[in-house]
């Protein structure tokens, strides 16, 4: 996203762009202003968005490939239960079963996100 280019950065490519336009002066004064609104705000809206900590905690390598595995097998449930292949018991009982087979995942994360939240102040 082009939120996370420093503000003067942004500033310095856009007066670059600006400038080999085909706009007049007006045109360019124009563009600039709602090309700076806009980056303004989306810079205020991605200010209130609280970062996931989860995607700073780094798993151990076993629960590193077995949290794709994990992806996956949560999907084909799902889509199972949404496609009507399997009841609403079935779901509830491949759910718990699911839980039960990755818990040492969730474990890892649990222990590891408070440090992750201090680490980087999130």
């Amino acid at each position: 996203m082009f939120t996370y280019h420093p503000a003067e950065r942004f500033e310095v490519r856009l007066e670059t762009n600006i400038s080999a336009s085909s706009f007049d002066d007006a045109g360019k004064e124009k563009y600039k202003r709602i090309i700076i609104e806009q980056m303004n705000d989306a810079r205020e809206k991605q200010a209130k968005v609280k970062l996931d900590p989860s995607a700073f905690v780094i798993l151990s390598s076993d629960n590193v490939s077995r949290s794709s595995e994990a992806i996956n097998e949560a999907k084909a449930i799902v889509l199972k239960a949404m496609l009507n292949e399997i009841t609403m018991e079935e779901f509830d009982k491949k759910a718990d079963e699911f839980i039960k087979k990755y818990q040492p995942i969730i474990d890892e994360y649990n222990r590891k996100i408070p440090e992750a939240k201090a680490k980087y102040g999130l």
